[in-house]
């Protein structure tokens, strides 16, 4: 899937593709946190696949919120040598660059 988001946006409908992805995604978020918490992996997921979308709109502060927030409980559910982990703890040079 992240793949794709970043192969769409060659793609002149992109924008509102995107628009309409964070939409739904968001409202995902917001229901798995609410039902499930922070800590499930379906939410972690989520915030994973929506942190890349962002990144790809250049929303990248609320992309580097999601993760300063996400990131910490992502270590400690599921550890260090998870591949989701190591993924994100490349992040902040990857694609969020430093903050401001």
């Amino acid at each position: 899937m992240l793949n794709d988001i970043y192969t769409v946006t060659a793609n002149s409908t992109a924008p509102s593709m995107f628009s309409e992805a964070e939409t739904l995604l968001q409202e995902t978020l917001s229901l798995r946190r609410r039902v499930n918490g922070d800590a499930d992996f379906s939410t972690i997921d989520c915030v994973h696949i929506l942190t890349h979308l962002l990144v790809a709109q250049h929303k990248v502060a609320e992309a580097r919120e999601l993760y300063d927030h996400f990131f910490p409980i992502v270590r400690r559910i599921l550890g260090p040598q998870h591949p989701l982990t190591v993924a994100m703890m490349a992040a902040p040079s990857y694609f969020l660059g430093p903050k401001t």
